[in-house]
């Protein structure tokens, strides 16, 4: 099977978080998903399969597990299906393990801007000062670096389609020299039914943008993600139940820049809920050892 490599969230064409996208393989089962991801070593692979016109099932595996939602892998399947001509009416619908979520698409045919309306956003309780020491341990840096300047803002758990604990970080030199233990942050993020640690800063690479981010996941078997889209809309929604934004703001996130891979990514922050997108682009094409659909068709009756 040949598998497209997709980008989202580029940044001026460049760099973005490349996920595999498998479309219209409803034969496969859950373990040659997951045996696909594996070989193909990306954060996320995307598995979509249309259910009706304009109605998608979409499964995501990272190389170890099955996540419930994958932001950056829903926008590169949807750039792949808005650039080969299928999504004629501007949206469709993703039937995800977090739920249905609204897909809208505007621009050019040939370079589409792919927006994911999220589920609405729920919140933990913030992390009390006594346990900053222990959560700076894991990474790699001293206590006093876990704060905004200036700002009363916590440390938070925050869902919007996957838990990530949302970790301020005083300025971008400190969010850089960020050292995980990524063993010891694997075992962290499980014991609190996390999916990732997104640490992010106000002070960022370019003027004009809102934060940079960097995205820890290896209870999820990735150490490092350059463009993270769940975690992105949950940052949006942080910002906005913090007053460091406005209720409704449309924010550019910065991420990837450790992995040199510069990403940017759209959060729109309305009332009636966050969306999350940006550009991609198709990066390369791979080939990856999958069943054959043939091998699957249920055996007809022998004919008497």
């Amino acid at each position: 099977m040949e598998v497209p490599i997709v980008n989202a969230f580029t940044w001026a064409g460049r760099g973005g978080n490349p996920a595999g996208v498998v479309l219209d393989a409803p034969w496969l089962r859950a373990p040659d998903m997951q045996g696909i991801a594996a070989e193909l070593g990306l954060s996320e692979t995307a598995f979509l399969v249309q259910t009706a016109g304009d109605a998608y099932r979409a499964r995501y595996f990272t190389p170890a597990v099955e996540v419930g939602l994958c932001g950056h892998a829903t926008i590169a399947a949807f750039h792949l299906l808005a650039v080969g001509g299928r999504l004629t009416q501007g949206q469709a619908w993703a039937d995800t393990g977090a739920g249905r979520l609204r897909v809208r698409v505007s621009g050019p045919a040939a370079a589409p801007i792919v927006m994911l309306e999220m589920p609405q956003p729920r919140f933990g309780a913030p992390l009390a000062q006594a346990e900053l020491p222990g959560l700076a341990s894991l990474l790699g840096c001293p206590p006093d670096w876990l704060r905004l300047p200036g700002q009363d803002a916590p440390a938070q758990a925050v869902w919007s389609g996957l838990w990530d604990l949302i970790v301020p970080v005083a300025g971008l030199t400190q969010l850089l020299a960020l050292n995980p233990d990524h063993t010891q942050l694997a075992r962290y993020c499980l014991e609190r039914g996390l999916t990732a640690v997104h640490a992010f800063t106000l002070e960022t690479a370019e003027p004009g943008h809102t934060a940079h981010a960097r995205d820890f996941a290896p209870a999820a078997g990735i150490p490092e993600e350059s463009a993270t889209g769940t975690a992105s809309a949950a940052l949006g929604s942080y910002l906005v139940a913090h007053g460091l934004a406005p209720a409704s703001a449309r924010f550019l996130f910065e991420q990837g820049h450790y992995l040199k891979l510069p990403s940017l990514i759209c959060v729109e922050a309305a009332e009636q809920g966050v969306s999350v997108g940006g550009a991609a682009a198709v990066m390369a094409r791979r080939s990856v050892r999958a069943p054959s659909p043939r091998g699957r068709e249920r055996p007809r009756r022998a004919e008497v």
